[in-house]
């Protein structure tokens, strides 16, 4: 029963970050392009996706982050600790900024601005993937 709320949870949480094409369309910082964005990955790269395609594939990314991160932080008996999942979202967040390099449609990898709404947008996704675990795990 976990898995399939894990699976909720990550859906939801993939959703929640979608909304950065917000801020794309209120600033025109390409960070929902970085989002979905697949021109450093080998085999997506040469193959052709709509923008319902490119948000599958970001779905099936937070569908298996979110197992995998309440696994490592059950492993360290964290898996209640809302701020581990903020921090570890907030990490991974920073990592994948600097793909922006692989792409000329992505934001500069210098963009402050970008940058920050960004690495926010992966804040929020950590509170909210921890609050839903954490809601799940008091059942």
């Amino acid at each position: 029963m976990r898995w399939i709320t894990l699976t909720i949870i990550g859906a939801a949480a993939g959703l929640g970050i979608a909304a950065v094409k917000l801020i794309q369309a209120f600033t025109e910082k390409q960070v929902y392009t970085l989002l979905l964005n697949v021109d450093y990955i080998p085999v997506l790269k040469d193959l052709s996706f709509d923008e319902l395609g490119e948000v599958i594939l970001h779905l099936l990314v937070s569908i298996l982050l979110v197992p995998m991160l309440y696994i490592g932080l059950l492993q360290m008996n964290q898996s209640r600790n809302i701020l581990a999942y903020f921090f570890c979202s907030s990490f991974i967040g920073t990592v994948l900024y600097t793909t922006t390099v692989f792409s000329p449609r992505t934001p500069n990898l210098f963009d402050g601005e970008a940058f920050l709404y960004w690495v926010g947008a992966h804040m929020i996704y950590g509170v909210i993937v921890g609050g839903l675990i954490i809601i799940m795990l008091r059942e």
